[in-house]
């Protein structure tokens, strides 16, 4: 989104950090609540993991449906405005890859209007909604779950692509030839790597239930496909991750000449 930002190195920092704190301090509570509602106990636990939402479950045992619907339009809400941002993300992905030689030429155009990957956005908008039908008619399930299906599927790429991107970073940073960063920063892209590895390891052990059990293998899968592309055009993957690496070290550059 960088490029469409206005001033990037400092809307996007901001935007990132105000993110993690909103949202953890509303994970917090949310759980908080969650855990006093149905007891610290292990009944309340196991009633806890039964419930498809627990909040909603607790508003209709507490205060009353009304506040339960409610509570149904935020999550419909949030889950709207969660579909948004992945939708915009992935486009912009699939615009970058195409304008560097990995997609059809139509998805590296941009709106005359707006100024935005239009086509890219409408591929991946049309491709979400087919994989919803499709999912819908062969499993068989709620949209509800359907939303969790898909969902933690993607999130567990997301979570592999933060570790390979976490990598990237403590190599760029502490062993590319040039300081670009303090070395007590190190243990930040460290920890991040051990602890999105937790992550991934207890989406295995223990085993989940069905189909949960199964969909970190369709992660795998997808992330197997990328892995064999990469391989297939070694030359155009090499070339991506040079310019990136060039533009990011003349970035650097400009700015310890500024400071200087």
């Amino acid at each position: 989104m960088g490029e469409e930002t206005d001033n990037p190195k400092r809307d996007i920092p901001h935007a990132l950090i105000y993110a993690i704190v909103v949202t953890g301090i509303l994970f917090v509570l949310s759980m908080f609540a969650e855990t006093l509602g149905f007891g610290a106990t292990k009944a309340g636990a196991a009633h806890f993991a039964r419930s498809a939402a627990p909040l909603d479950v607790l508003a209709k045992e507490f205060v009353g449906s009304g506040l339960a619907t409610a509570l149904s339009l935020g999550a419909t809400s949030i889950a709207f405005a969660s579909a948004l941002g992945a939708a915009t993300g992935a486009s912009r992905l699939m615009f970058a890859y195409s304008r560097d030689g990995w997609g059809p030429r139509a998805f590296s155009e941009t709106s005359a209007r707006h100024s935005a990957p239009t086509n890219a956005l409408t591929a991946v908008v049309i491709g979400a909604a087919a994989l919803l039908v499709i999912v819908y008619l062969t499993v068989t399930t709620s949209a509800v779950n359907e939303f969790f299906y898909i969902g933690t599927t993607g999130v567990l790429m997301v979570i592999v692509v933060y570790a390979v991107a976490s990598f990237g970073a403590f190599r760029f940073l502490f062993f590319s030839g040039v300081n670009r960063a303090p070395r007590w920063e190190m243990a930040v892209p460290l920890l991040g790597t051990v602890y999105l590895a937790y992550v991934l390891y207890k989406q295995f052990v223990p085993t989940p239930v069905f189909p949960y059990n199964v969909i970190p293998y369709f992660a795998i899968g997808w992330i197997l496909l990328a892995v064999v592309l990469t391989l297939v055009r070694p030359a155009q993957t090499k070339h991506m991750g040079e310019a990136l690496t060039t533009e990011i070290g003349a970035d650097s550059a400009s700015k310890q000449r500024y400071r200087r």
